[in-house]
């Protein structure tokens, strides 16, 4: 399988044991979407889930869309670190380092399109 796009989102906020410190989505051209879930003082947690074709079809489309490049300023909350790939080549990305993707637009769509599962821990 091919991967088309990885995200991972920041927590920045304030964090506790037992939070999430950060999720990752890896995209795969089948709609395979492999997730994974890092706790504050804990384990991570993995899952799959299946994108819709709708939304992997969106997906597939703002891989090439222009991501805007402009830098956006915020002291918490959440930051992004997005890349594009097409047969097995960066298409794109957010850059080298996690950034806030409020405000723009094209970033914003592609992270509301990547799925949750239940990830409950354990304990």
């Amino acid at each position: 399988m091919n991967l088309i796009l990885k995200a991972t989102e920041y927590n920045w906020g304030l964090k506790y044991p037992g939070c999430w410190k950060s999720k990752t989505w890896k995209v795969y051209e089948d709609g395979t979407c492999d997730i994974n879930v890092d706790y504050v003082l804990s384990e991570s947690v993995s899952g799959t889930a299946s994108i819709p074709a709708p939304d992997l079809s969106r997906l597939r489309g703002l891989r090439y869309a222009a991501w805007e490049n402009e830098l956006r300023r915020a002291c918490d909350g959440t930051a992004w670190f997005i890349t594009a790939y097409e047969n097995g080549k960066t298409l794109q990305t957010t850059g080298k380092h996690p950034r806030y993707i409020y405000g723009l637009q094209t970033l914003e769509e592609i992270s509301r399109l990547l799925p949750e599962i239940d990830m409950k821990r354990g304990d």
